[in-house]
């Protein structure tokens, strides 16, 4: 478990600037797959259904998206970026459905 805090900037106005803290890099992807749905259900109703590509224009669609990381060995919070959060989301998701 990797302690992981997501900074996201949804649109360009620094005041739409926020943050999210997790236990685990596992519960990040969660928490993202959350953001995302949750605009879903603003604008549409009924089932929602969507694969990692809607997810990854999501994620590209953030004005600002970073993840700081905790490195127990290193005693550190390592910085990662957009790139980062799509591949972990994608292998966490396929750990999560098989």
């Amino acid at each position: 478990m990797s302690h992981t805090i997501l900074l996201l900037q949804p649109s360009a106005e620094k005041s739409s600037r926020t943050w999210y803290e997790y236990p685990s890099i596992q519960d990040m992807v969660r928490g993202i797959c959350s953001l995302y749905e949750k605009e879903l259900r603003s604008k549409r109703r009924g089932e929602l259904s969507y694969d990692t590509n809607d997810l990854n224009r999501f994620v590209d669609s953030q004005v600002d998206l970073a993840c700081l990381v905790l490195s127990p060995g290193a005693g550190m919070y390592e910085p990662r970026d957009k790139a980062w959060v799509k591949r972990t989301c994608l292998q966490q998701l396929k750990r999560m459905s098989g």
